[in-house]
């Protein structure tokens, strides 16, 4: 290319008939001129370029700073978004936190809920174990616990509450401390009466209510019933529990056998009497009316009868008044209202006071009833000593429940269905005659 070019110069320089070196001169002039016509002459149009290129550059910074400023308030909205659903967003999670956390705790105080009633079932089977263990193992072998002298064994009643025994002896005592107990094949049995002649109680205990009874023989043992009584009151300081009475051929002692705080065994002896007393048995007595009430009320009934206020000290009434009789069609009718049948009256009396009743309406007072048992509804009215019931209502823990039996005639019968089907307490308490 650089030979082509050079040719091209030589073929017009031999036209033209210019000489190279004027040329040169020539050209180099001419380079002056048009160099100075590059930097002079075209100034207005670079003006223009400038000023073009000036707006252009201004309006393409006015162009940046706008979406600069678009994009900057664009980043503040969605700063702004962002901010406003922050709280939100942070109220959610601890609503979500203390939910879950509110969860946690509810499903933990269950679980500790759980597992102390699991605890405690297990602690009550593990104590009732125990004690059917104790209870079991508390059984001592007939024949091991004789006194020096004594033969075998005659007599072992093991009983399931010492409390129990307790209070079926007390009232037998406020009538006559020392007693005769028969020990018979199918039951146990105390009878007896007070010094006046005036009462007579009869107890009867079934064996079959017992947890264990052993009997050679039919046995009659004589006590006093003050010492037995003092050693179950001290078995009771150490809660109830069961209690073993053992008697053997010709010991002169009746053993008490129980248990301790420790799991051990108390063994205690009673000095037997002889005492000599005439055998009674009541025959069946017939009954005309037949109350039957709850004890404790028979007991509230009586103390409220029996105690009339005088002054500062209750006095007692010197006899208490049971009267029952049917209702009048016409006038006890109209009062009280249909459905009851008969009436059952408590009347107390003190010489020196006054005198209270209370009435009783079968069928319209709550826990009451009144049979006949007769086809005769005749009205009865019995006079009794009230210090003579005064030992009856002692009886009132062995039982919830008791009868009174009324007959014109014959003593009144006081009777208490002892609880766990033990047996009967039974008292009989004189008629007062009149004068």
């Amino acid at each position: 290319m650089k030979n082509k070019s050079a040719t091209t110069s030589a073929f017009f320089d031999d036209i033209t008939g210019h000489d190279d070196s004027d040329d040169d001169d020539d050209r180099g002039d001419k380079n002056g001129y048009y160099t100075e016509l590059k930097h002079d002459a075209p100034p207005e149009n670079n003006e223009e370029q400038q000023e073009e290129q000036e707006e252009e550059k201004t309006s393409t910074v006015a162009t940046t700073a706008t979406k600069r400023k678009r994009k900057d308030e664009t980043e503040n909205k969605k700063t702004k978004t962002k901010a406003a659903a922050a709280p939100k967003k942070r109220k959610k999670t601890i609503s979500s936190a203390v939910a879950a956390a509110t969860k946690t705790i509810t499903n933990i105080t269950t679980t500790w809920e759980h597992d102390d009633e699991d605890n405690e079932r297990s602690e009550t089977k593990e104590e009732e174990t125990q004690e059917q263990e104790d209870e079991n193992s508390f059984v001592p072998e007939i024949g091991k616990n004789g006194t020096k002298g004594s033969g075998g064994l005659v007599m072992h009643a093991h009983f399931h509450s010492s409390k129990l025994l307790m209070n079926i002896l007390k009232p037998i005592r406020e009538i006559m401390d020392c007693v005769r107990i028969k020990f018979l094949e199918d039951r146990i049995e105390i009878n007896t009466m007070d010094g006046s002649h005036c009462m007579f109680v009869l107890l009867k205990l079934q064996a079959s209510s017992l947890r264990r009874y052993e009997l050679k023989y039919d046995t009659n043992i004589g006590m006093n019933l003050n010492v037995l009584i003092s050693i179950l009151s001290s078995i009771m300081c150490d809660n109830d529990r069961p209690v073993i009475l053992e008697y053997y051929e010709n010991a002169d002692e009746m053993m008490v056998i129980t248990y301790t705080s420790d799991r051990g065994t108390d063994t205690s002896r009673i000095r037997l009497n002889e005492i000599d007393t005439q055998e009674l048995d009541i025959p069946p007595l017939p009954d005309v009316y037949i109350i039957k009430m709850k004890s404790k009320d028979f007991t509230k009934i009586h103390k409220s009868v029996c105690s009339i206020t005088g002054g500062k000290k209750p006095e007692p009434t010197d006899f208490v008044v049971f009267k029952v009789s049917s209702l009048d069609q016409e006038t006890d009718q109209t009062l009280i209202g249909v459905g009851a049948a008969h009436k059952f009256s408590i009347y107390g009396k003190c010489d020196n006071i006054g005198e209270r009743s209370i009435v009783l309406h079968d069928k319209m007072t709550n826990g009451i009833t009144i049979e006949n048992d007769t086809s005769k509804d005749s009205p009865v009215s019995i006079s009794l000593k009230s210090r003579l019931i005064n030992f009856v209502i002692v009886a009132e823990p062995v039982s919830n429940d008791m009868e009174i039996s009324i007959h014109q005639e014959f003593p009144c019968c006081f009777k208490y269905n002892i609880k766990n089907e033990m047996g009967t307490l039974t008292f009989y308490v004189a008629l007062m005659i009149d004068e």
